[in-house]
């Protein structure tokens, strides 16, 4: 019962997050369970290379060769497990972002900057993975990947650069981007530079920490 208003009794495990409760956005959630598979099924998920794919207003579709490259390049600087794309697929909403939809989702004809998450920059002369995709994908790394401590972790955030020992940088391979690790969590991406010792965060500008 809300109000005046009567429900049906499945609401009752269904949850509103009030956001002057929590000091957070707004929310409503529900879990739905499909019973029956009996019924009508749902349209072939398009793909980024099918000529029917809904590319949103504003968007550039690329060829799927390109995301390939573009990310395997990523792949094979931090050693993603083979299983960190699986179930999902790529597209462009620029000529220079790429973004991961999970397979089983139909991008709508909407605003493209509701859809995905990014994953790539590729303005740079490397791909750049993004940090959402850093946190989101950091599991799977195997290599490049810097573990800093307490002092180095407020540079990172503060987007300023800091020194790394010779023990912390032993499997890098050299200049290029690493996923900076704090305890078991992945912060985001640095660029190496092995001849200075150094890590130069690429922290996001809107979400640094002032010192």
């Amino acid at each position: 019962v809300w109000g005046r208003e009567r429900f049906h009794p499945h609401l009752e495990r269904t949850l509103r997050i009030w956001p002057h409760f929590n000091d957070t956005g707004g929310f409503y959630l529900a879990l739905l369970e499909k019973c029956d598979a009996s019924g009508p099924q749902p349209e072939p998920v398009p793909r980024v290379d099918d000529p029917g794919f809904p590319v949103p207003s504003g968007s550039h579709q690329r060829p799927a060769s390109d995301a390939a490259g573009a990310v395997a390049a990523a792949a094979n600087r931090f050693g993603f497990d083979a299983s960190a794309f699986e179930g999902m697929q790529f597209l462009y909403k620029t000529s220079h972002d790429l973004y991961i939809v999970a397979d089983d989702h139909r991008p709508p004809r909407m605003d493209e900057r509701t859809m995905g998450l990014p994953l790539l920059h590729l303005r740079a002369r490397y791909p750049k993975l993004t940090t959402a995709a850093a946190a989101a994908l950091g599991r799977f790394a195997g290599r490049n990947i810097v573990d800093v401590h307490s002092d180095q972790l407020a540079a990172f955030l503060a987007r300023r650069p800091f020194r790394v020992t010779g023990r912390q940088t032993a499997e890098c391979a050299g200049d290029g981007y690493v996923l900076v690790r704090y305890l078991s969590f992945i912060l985001g991406v640095g660029m190496y530079r092995a001849g200075a010792g150094t890590v130069e965060s690429f922290f996001p500008k809107r979400m640094a920490l002032s010192d």
